[in-house]
């Protein structure tokens, strides 16, 4: 539990440098990501839509190392079929309403990786009486896992970034 503890409030130290870091180039998104002035606001937003996306199924990736390691994974599977199911019918609502844009799929998009989020950490308070808490935070755990698994991030983030955001991307 410190391990999940641990990794799960690096990742969103690190995720809170990331939002930081990104704020610096608000400025020059349009020079970017080259793109029309009239568009910046709606592609600001739509980026820090799916930034929170990856943000919500990277912390729920360090909830999910619970399931592996209990042999209970199969929940979280479950949890994640739930919510491509959820998204799916919210799309094609969408769709329906003839009010489809790059925000609306941003947005259905981060409720239901929040929701999937919240799913994980209540089924794991549910099973396991857990909660990431702060005071279970190990930096040495930290520092003994950073360089065995600098590879697996690059790896993870490269597939989270793939297969989490097909929905989006469709």
């Amino acid at each position: 539990k410190i391990m999940v503890s641990s990794t799960f409030w690096a990742s969103a130290g690190m995720a809170f440098i990331l939002l930081l870091t990104s704020l610096l180039f608000i400025p020059f998104f349009d020079r970017i990501f080259n793109i029309e002035a009239y568009k910046t606001i709606e592609t600001i937003t739509a980026f820090y839509l799916i930034f929170m996306v990856f943000v919500c199924n990277y912390l729920n990736a360090s909830l999910t190392s619970l399931f592996y390691a209990y042999d209970k994974y199969y929940w979280r599977n479950l949890i994640g079929a739930g919510g491509n199911v959820i998204t799916a019918v919210l799309i094609i609502a969408l769709f329906l309403t003839y009010k489809c844009g790059i925000i609306h799929l941003a947005s259905i998009t981060l409720f239901s990786a929040f929701l999937q989020l919240i799913m994980t950490a209540l089924l794991a308070y549910k099973t396991w009486n857990f909660i990431p808490a702060l005071k279970l935070y190990d930096s040495e755990t930290i520092r003994n896992m950073f360089q065995p698994s600098l590879g697996y991030f690059i790896i993870s983030f490269a597939a989270m970034l793939i297969f989490k955001s097909d929905n989006f991307i469709i």
